[in-house]
């Protein structure tokens, strides 16, 4: 027996262990649910038309994730939550709760603020607010999600959630 030598090669992942669908949920939103080079029906995506809103207005925000993984929209760098807000909210403080964690942020609002959640950066009107939140992030479970923002007075806002469907 010879042995030629002895070698250990390190493991490093640097991205998602999950395949992830090639689009996005605002390409359903500005498109519709085509079934074509973007979308197959083998990607969870048999469903009715009704299953592909990602856009609300004044109504608690209920969407389906298609992938089998949950996302977690930090890890996500892509992914983006806008909050549009048209009534001042009374106490300073907004809520978005995804079922299990509430992501919170405090500020000096006023109508027409726009929030972005884009994978870590949370921005209020294109500047950095991370430090008026408290910190978590939210999930988007497989399946159907029912979440709810608080804090915005008759629910007067605008609320757009794009992400990647992750499968195993």
């Amino acid at each position: 027996v010879t042995h030629w030598g002895l070698a250990e090669i390190p493991l490093k992942i640097i991205d998602t262990p999950c395949k992830q669908s090639l689009h996005t949920t605002g390409t359903i939103g500005s498109e519709g649910m085509l079934f074509n080079n973007k979308w197959a029906y083998g990607m969870g995506t048999w469903f009715a038309e009704n299953y592909w809103q990602y856009e609300f207005t004044g109504v608690k925000p209920t969407f389906y994730n298609a992938g089998d993984e949950e996302v977690k929209l930090i890890q996500q760098k892509e992914s983006l939550i806008t909050l549009k807000i048209n009534a001042v909210p009374t106490n300073g403080l907004i809520d978005i709760d995804d079922g299990t964690t509430t992501f919170k942020l405090w500020y000096d609002f006023k109508v027409g603020d726009v929030i972005r959640i884009h994978g870590k950066h949370v921005t209020l009107n294109g500047k950095n607010v991370l430090g008026d939140t408290n910190f978590n992030f939210l999930t988007v479970k497989t399946g159907w999600n029912y979440w709810d923002v608080r804090g915005v007075p008759n629910r007067d806002y605008e609320f757009k959630i794009d992400f990647r469907y992750l499968y195993d």
